[in-house]
């Protein structure tokens, strides 16, 4: 759960809320192709940003999905090409230029 308001409600510094949850890594040795499954709880205000990214074997993030609107008790199935040769996937959500805002909390990640 990332949520902006909560931070907003205490003593900070200038600038905005940014916030990213990361994953341990998943196998996907072999695989041409992922499917990332969660739930998601997300809710838009302002200039706040909202991305699911992925990188293989510590390289280079890539987004896979963007945020910019509510999407609030949604299941999410994304499909991720898996590069030739890659051996483990990192998933990030990542919540940001958020000003006291709403929230993004996700739920059940999986990759099959």
């Amino acid at each position: 759960m990332a949520d902006s308001d909560e931070w907003d409600d205490r003593s900070h510094g200038t600038g905005t809320f940014n916030s990213t949850l990361v994953s341990a890594p998943y196998p996907v040795a072999g695989r041409p192709s992922v499917r990332l499954g969660y739930v998601t709880h997300y809710r838009q205000e302002g200039d706040q940003k909202g991305r699911v990214l992925v990188s293989f074997d510590r390289g280079r993030s890539k987004v896979v999905k963007v945020y910019s609107a509510d999407a609030v008790a949604k299941v999410e199935s994304v499909p991720v090409t898996v590069p030739a040769g890659a051996t483990r996937m990192t998933v990030r959500f990542r919540y940001y230029d958020a000003d006291n805002n709403w929230y993004w909390a996700v739920d059940d990640l999986r990759v099959s």
